[in-house]
């Protein structure tokens, strides 16, 4: 029965009977519709294809894009945190701060490796992901060697290589050639981003094309056929042969094309909806509601289909986006349909006829599309970069949240130009120049600015935009990205600043050295050529240069003792009154000498702290010197000590230059001398105050300063604790050195000849037997047949130093009853332990 009804309906579509006569044309028209049916057919399943797989192809090479970009940040953080761990290392000396640099040392490789893993398929990417490579290893050889200098203690010598720069080009250059890779990525992405949306656009347009035609199609193959029904007897004997091509079109149709009959039973089934929907011809006669059903997929309930509309309105009908349909088995498929009635001479319903494209790829498709595109804007919403796209004109329309955010804007304000206003005033006629400049050119554009937030206060971003061409080459749109260079700025700012200090500080240390040289050499000038008169007062002004310069050096050492960490203080029980009577003593005569006043006030019983006697004088003398420098003649100076609950409070007030607002804070910055004041005055190297700090904090004190500004003069305020009981300990006594009333036999071993020479022209006035050694070969020669009882050696000789000088001596006969002296200017205490392990006596 079913096979009969199949039988019909085809034998309606016999067009042969019309290949001769006035119903030629009208075949002919047939024909061509079904021709062009199965090439519409044909040609849209290749495009489809095509546009499905460009679309694939374009989401791997962005998220391979967001892989790149995010493994070239990673290289720059361990390369970053590398340097920061070793300048650290250097300025501190701490080695905690080393653990950044080792951690680095064991990621670069693979992090590097991972780059150029993922480059391998760019060849300019590649080329310059082997650039960074060496850029990296350049950047780790040259911080191994500043570490192995500094942990030398060869501080200087790290100092130098730090200030060559050599680093800092290093670092800079792997920062520009990350940022190349980034910059590149950025295009790439922004192109494919581009080209997937095209894609799918295109895809979307070419299946909505593909079918509204073949709708239209069937529709038009619908009218024939009510057509030829009229005029079945004339065309008999081509029924036969038109079954068998409209049979053969259908099949040759991708989706699954149904026909029922009027009653709703299956009629006819295409060899495509045994693939789609598991339906033979096993099932014609069947209703095809008991086949399939159209359902809400949210509710997993029954609908009204599209076939149900096609019989109660009539016409094509197609469902709105993708329908979802529930076969006899259970499965449930998304599909995308079409349904058409078909009607005969009295337009009587005789059936309808029903297309059904299965979707599922086509929904994945789309939603891994969709998760792509989410993604992507998740990324840019949760980064702290502000994204913007402006006309090809440069002028701003479409909304940027990101950057209304950021900077407080509305609309309103942003659009357009408006976007300007919330540049620095100082930066905007800059960036609007060039801005428009690259516009005009229609070249990447790259900025430096401020950018007021929205809470008022600014922030160095960097700006990049870059055109988007299209096909016809003309500019479509800019796509603009600000990001955060504040720290960078701050870094650079911090860097030019502590280059100028320490350029003025290598000056002013030249400068502070140099001036001893003049008196000195004037004083020796005057004891060859002047009188016996005048030599007492000769040897007192080279006394005094001589002096100073130890002052000067001693200080230094202080400093970077107490920087490393390496300073001890011997700490007793002491009478704080003591050395605060002792550093009044020797900052009076250059008081005096100005004609300044100096009142002391201690207390009247014994104030009794816990602390080094000779470190809280220097603290306390600094203080006073730094008040007489900063003094005019006639001024006024106040020492006074006071007890303050469990507290012992020092001042010293003086009337002198004051010192600004705006500087308090920098006074106890090392090098910084006058805190500000009008002038520099009497020397120095602008460390008292930093050591005085210094050596406040290694007694658990604090120390402030007060001062109304220029012309008030200052207060120095240093508070201790007081000491909790227990009585007092007096100051020891310096170590006794053993004399001996016997003249000795010393040897004297020193490559700089004058200080050799003079150093044993003193020994031979004490009545020593005395022999000289400019090398430490020659020392070597000269101990073996003087057999000195006393050794003085130079440590920083050539060839053969100081400490294998020793430790040869130690190993020869006679050699460890002689009593070793290291002469040397190093005085840390590494230094002292590299000379007792060499085998001398005293430092």
């Amino acid at each position: 029965m079913p096979n009969r009804r199949a039988a019909r309906f085809f034998k309606r579509l016999d067009f042969h009977r019309f290949s001769r006569g006035p119903s030629f044309a009208l075949n002919a028209r047939i024909q061509l519709s079904f021709l062009f049916l199965m090439a519409l057919a044909a040609g849209g399943g290749w495009l489809d294809l095509h546009y499905t797989q460009k679309v694939r192809k374009n989401s791997e090479l962005i998220i391979h894009a967001h892989h790149m970009i995010s493994q070239g940040r990673l290289v720059s953080s361990v390369v970053t945190a590398a340097e920061t761990g070793v300048r650290s290392f250097v300025v501190a000396g701490n080695p905690e701060f080393l653990e950044p640099y080792e951690a680095a040392i064991q990621k670069i490789e693979a992090e590097m490796a991972q780059l150029e893993s993922l480059a391998q398929y760019d060849a300019l990417q590649s080329a310059r992901v082997r650039d960074l490579a060496a850029t990296v290893k350049a950047t780790f050889a040259h911080l191994k060697r500043l570490l192995e200098t500094a942990k030398q203690s060869d501080l200087e010598g790290a100092a130098r290589m730090v200030r060559t720069g050599e680093g800092k080009q290093f670092m800079d250059l792997a920062l520009m050639q990350i940022q190349e890779i980034e910059s590149h990525e950025q295009d790439l992405l922004l192109a494919r981003t581009r080209s997937a949306r095209k894609s799918s656009s295109a895809a979307l347009i070419l299946e909505s094309s593909v079918t509204i035609s073949s709708v239209l199609l069937l529709s038009a193959v619908y009218f024939f056929v009510a057509r030829f029904d009229r005029l079945r007897e004339s065309v008999a004997r081509a029924s036969s042969a038109a079954e068998d091509r409209f049979r053969n079109a259908l099949s040759s149709i991708g989706d699954a094309v149904i026909v029922t009959d009027d009653q709703g039973r299956l009629t006819f089934c295409n060899p495509a909806c045994q693939a789609v929907l598991s339906v033979g011809n096993e099932k014609l006669g069947t209703p095809l509601t008991d086949i399939l059903q159209f359902i809400d997929e949210s509710a997993s309930s029954s609908r009204e289909s599209i076939l149900d509309r096609a019989q109660k309105e009539g016409g094509v009908h197609r469902t709105n986006g993708a329908a979802t349909i529930r076969l006899a088995d259970g499965r449930v498929l998304p599909v995308d349909g079409t349904a058409a009635p078909l009607g005969g001479h009295s337009k009587v319903s005789q059936g309808s006829i029903i297309v059904l494209r299965d979707t599922r790829e086509q929904r994945e498709r789309d939603q891994a599309l969709a998760r792509g595109v989410m993604r992507f804007q998740s990324l840019v919403a949760a980064s702290s970069q502000i994204v913007w796209t402006t006309e090809a004109s440069g002028r701003t329309r479409e909304d940027s949240p990101s950057w209304r955010a950021a900077t407080g804007q509305s609309y309103e304000e942003w659009v357009g130009d408006g976007w300007l206003r919330a540049v620095h005033p100082e930066d905007q006629e800059h960036v609007r120049t060039a801005w428009k400049e690259a516009v005009a050119k229609q070249q990447p554009y790259y900025g430096e600015f401020r950018l007021r937030l929205a809470d008022g206060a600014y922030l160095w971003t960097a700006t990049r935009a870059v055109p988007v061409i299209d096909e016809d080459g003309t500019v479509r749109e800019w796509v603009a990205m600000n990001y955060d260079i504040q720290l960078r700025k701050q870094a650079e700012q911090a860097q030019r600043e502590a280059v100028q200090r320490n350029s003025e500080f290598v000056a002013l240390l030249a400068h502070e050295l140099r001036n001893p040289l003049a008196p000195l050499r004037n004083g020796l000038e005057l004891l060859k050529q002047g009188g016996p008169e005048h030599a007492p007062q000769a040897f007192e002004f080279i006394e005094r240069q001589i002096k100073h310069m130890t002052r000067l050096i001693d200080d230094l050492l202080d400093i970077s003792r107490i920087s490393q960490g390496k300073l001890e203080l011997r700490v007793q029980r002491i009478d704080l009154r003591e050395p605060m009577r002792h550093a009044a003593d020797q900052a009076l005569p250059a008081i005096l000498a100005k004609r300044q006043r100096l009142f002391v006030s201690l207390p009247p019983t014994p104030a009794w702290i816990d602390g080094d006697y000779d470190r809280l004088m220097q603290v306390v003398t600094n203080l006073l010197n730094n008040a007489h420098k900063y003094s005019g003649e006639g001024a006024s100076i106040w020492l006074t000590v006071e007890r303050e609950g469990a507290e012992f409070k020092i001042s010293v007030h003086d009337t002198g230059q004051g010192i600004p607002v705006g500087m308090r804070s920098r006074i106890w910055d090392m090098f910084m001398q006058g805190g500000g004041r009008s002038e520099r005055v009497e020397g120095g190297l602008g460390i008292g105050l930093t050591l005085v700090k210094r050596l406040v904090a290694l007694h658990k004190g604090s120390v402030q300063v007060h001062s109304e500004g220029p012309g008030t003069g200052s207060e120095f305020q240093v508070r201790l604790p007081a000491a909790a009981s227990g009585s007092a300990a007096r100051k020891p006594a310096d170590k006794p050195v053993a004399t001996s009333s016997e003249p000795l036999r010393i040897l004297v071993i020193d490559d700089n000849e004058d200080s050799a020479v003079s150093l044993s022209m003193l020994l031979r006035v004490g009545g020593h037997d005395v022999r000289t050694a400019l090398s430490g070969a020659q020392g070597l020669s000269e101990f073996a047949s003087f057999r000195p009882q006393l050794v003085f050696c130079d440590i920083g000789m050539p060839r053969m130093n100081g400490h294998d000088v020793g430790q040869e001596i130690r190993s020869m006969p006679n050699g460890k009853a002689t009593l070793l002296v290291a002469l040397t200017w190093f005085g840390t205490s590494l230094d002292r332990e590299a000379s007792a392990r060499a085998g001398f006596d005293f430092h």
